[in-house]
């Protein structure tokens, strides 16, 4: 008999832990050592301070992450000339679809300028919900990719038979799986989840933007009262260029 998605779901986030600790195990204990990344690891959103670093783990199938994402795009012009924030992309193997959208994003964030790797993010967390388990059940590998394809094009602006080749490369196929592993190493196992220089943070997931501006205003000149201006979403028609004039 079939298991329900909820219980299916939970099945899947009990196993992937399982995997996780073995995975951590195992390249603690044993011989085994995945590649080293060509590059450093993360995308460089905001290249501020680089004595205050934050990094996050984000699965761009995951709400979670949707949600710390936009909280980070209401505060963004306060902290971008205050800190470096990297992003890092780690899909959740109970999200079906999300190894190919995060595989995506790796090929823009190695091929694109950022803003268009930010134009990105943008796109995948606002159509979640099209590329959730329910409606990719029946989709053959081939049609979510060819979906994914004509879909940045329209709201990024990449060709679609671009976007189709880059999902279906070996190369960065690699590319993820080396940085998947990576983060596994890190004893990351869900997503939101942040490292400040360095350190994993506890507990953070669910901040507010003031819980962050509170947070940063310990180690920068941010003000603890400043309130938040949000950079709007792209279906809003903004641009990035305030951003990168700082």
């Amino acid at each position: 008999r079939l298991l329900s998605e909820d219980r299916m779901v939970t099945k899947m986030k009990i196993v992937f832990q399982i995997t996780l600790c073995l995975t951590v195990a195992t390249l603690v204990v044993g011989d085994q050592r995945f590649p080293f990344p060509g590059k450093p690891e993360g995308a460089v959103v905001m290249s501020g301070n680089p004595d205050v670093v934050l990094e996050a783990y984000y699965d761009l199938q995951c709400p979670f992450s949707a949600e710390s994402y936009q909280t980070f795009s209401s505060i963004w012009n306060q902290l971008a000339p205050r800190i470096t924030f990297k992003i890092h992309l780690f899909p959740l193997p109970y999200h079906f679809s999300a190894y190919l959208i995060n595989q995506g994003g790796r090929y823009v964030q190695a091929t694109k300028p950022i803003q268009t790797f930010l134009t990105y993010l943008d796109w995948a967390f606002n159509a979640q919900e099209e590329y959730y388990n329910p409606p990719t059940y029946q989709m053959s590998t081939e049609e979510v990719v060819a979906k994914i394809s004509q879909a940045v094009e329209t709201a990024v602006g990449i060709p679609a038979s671009e976007m189709a080749t880059a999902l279906l490369d070996p190369e960065y196929d690699g590319i993820m799986r080396i940085s998947w592993k990576y983060a596994c190493s890190r004893t990351v196992g869900g997503t939101p989840t942040f490292f400040f220089n360095g350190i994993l943070m506890d507990d953070t997931g669910n901040w507010t933007a003031n819980d962050w501006i509170n947070f940063f205003s310990q180690y920068t000149d941010l003000d603890p009262t400043a309130q938040g201006k949000k950079r709007q979403h792209r279906a809003l028609d903004y641009t990035f260029d305030h951003i990168f004039d700082m």
